[in-house]
């Protein structure tokens, strides 16, 4: 799942204005530039992900109230049917693209934020990386009780550093399909997102 992230900012940055599908930081502080520089232009580039991101998560909070197993697949679901239109060769404008993949993206944070019992995100990084960082600390200078903390540390440092690398695979695969399959890369984030709902399905399936 981390790897469609990767892969959705960098298609988006390339083929539609340089702004994010998911660091929605990065807009924040690109719509502030733009306002201080009188392009409106650009300053709608930027709301239209900051709106359609808000909506996103508002989706995701709707679907999540089912509390199940199901609510994590229609998540995906709905997901892979927004990137799959996003994909299509419908001529849409860009900044409907730009929302649709926006709002896919915070649909994808609202319901996919825990790993065991720490916090990641599939779709930025920052957050992933410090916490990256606190378990190699805790792995090599543990304090009392230290076997647990290192244990904790060493299981930080190995889940969250196989997210960060997994986001940066889908970003260099976003920035090679972008010139080349244009649009269409968002379906090969469908096809991630596929193998990840399969791995959902097999890992909250009931043991017999």
């Amino acid at each position: 799942m981390a790897a469609s992230g990767g892969l959705l900012d960098a298609v988006v940055w390339l083929l539609h204005g340089h702004v994010f599908a998911n660091a929605m930081t990065g807009n924040v502080v690109l719509l502030a530039i733009a306002l201080v520089s009188h392009d409106y232009a650009q300053v709608m580039r930027h709301v239209t992900p900051l709106g359609a991101f808000v909506l996103g998560v508002s989706l995701g909070k709707y679907v999540l109230q089912y509390h199940s197993a199901s609510a994590l697949r229609l998540a995906l679901l709905i997901e892979m049917a927004g990137l799959a239109i996003a994909g299509a060769p419908l001529h849409l404008p860009s900044k409907a693209v730009v929302g649709l993949v926006a709002l896919t993206a915070a649909l994808q944070i609202t319901a996919f934020r825990r790993l065991g019992n720490v916090a990641y995100n599939t779709t930025f990084v920052t957050g992933n990386l410090r916490a990256v960082f606190d378990g190699a600390f805790d792995m090599l200078f543990p304090v009392e009780p230290r076997v647990q903390i290192r244990k904790r540390g060493r299981r930080m440092f190995r889940d969250l550093g196989v997210i960060c690398l997994g986001f940066l695979a889908g970003a260099v695969l976003g920035a090679w399909c972008a010139p080349r399959f244009g649009d269409r890369s968002f379906w090969i984030a469908d096809l991630l997102l596929l193998a990840a709902g399969l791995l959902i399905r097999e890992s909250l399936a009931p043991t017999v």
